[in-house]
């Protein structure tokens, strides 16, 4: 019987670089999905990161009605459906629920779950340094679709340090790749 191969997952909180990792694995060698982006199409929107303000608080309501809602299976179906069509190895960036990841786990998909170990401050100045203001990084931390983070690391099988450089972040990237690549490919 052959074995399904594993998904990596890189989730964490807003600016722990979880999307800076996804495409240092895509240079690797890896195909990915970001979350964010499937959500914008879903929503028939512009990214999370392409909005500001008011439009930003929207689209988050959305997206949270979206994987919380009437239809809460409906961005793991299209993940699903995605990871169907790809070649492996497969990485997945910025899953905020829990049941988003039970659900792809309820269907096969076997998940290695990476958390981006960041600290709170380094997020911060990270929010800051995109063009955000401190205290809208508070509000984020606070909204619903936040709040899950701290269940999501403690279901995950790997913590990724992120406070120093990108080259140590690299560094981390590329030992990952190594370690995770035979299981995922």
């Amino acid at each position: 019987m052959q074995q399904t191969p594993h998904i990596l997952c890189i989730c964490g909180k807003p600016a722990s670089g979880k999307s800076t990792f996804r495409k240092m694995l895509k240079e690797l060698g890896w195909n990915t999905l970001e979350t964010s982006e499937i959500i914008a199409e879903m929503l028939a929107t512009k990214n999370v990161r392409e909005l500001t303000g008011l439009e930003q608080a929207r689209y988050r309501k959305s997206a949270l009605e979206l994987v919380s809602g009437p239809r809460p299976q409906a961005l793991s179906n299209e993940l699903l459906l995605r990871i169907s069509k790809m070649n492996r190895p497969i990485v997945i960036s910025g899953i905020r629920n829990v049941s988003t990841l039970f659900d792809l786990s309820e269907t096969g998909v076997d998940l290695i779950i990476l958390f981006m170990d960041t600290s709170y401050l380094t997020c911060i100045d990270r929010f800051v340094a995109r063009g955000g203001e401190r205290a809208g990084y508070q509000n984020l931390m606070s909204d619903p679709i936040e709040s899950e983070w701290p269940k999501i690391y403690d279901r995950s099988n790997e913590r990724v340090p992120n406070n120093g450089s990108i080259d140590e972040l690299r560094k981390r990237a590329n030992a990952l790749h190594n370690k995770f690549f035979p299981l995922c490919a």
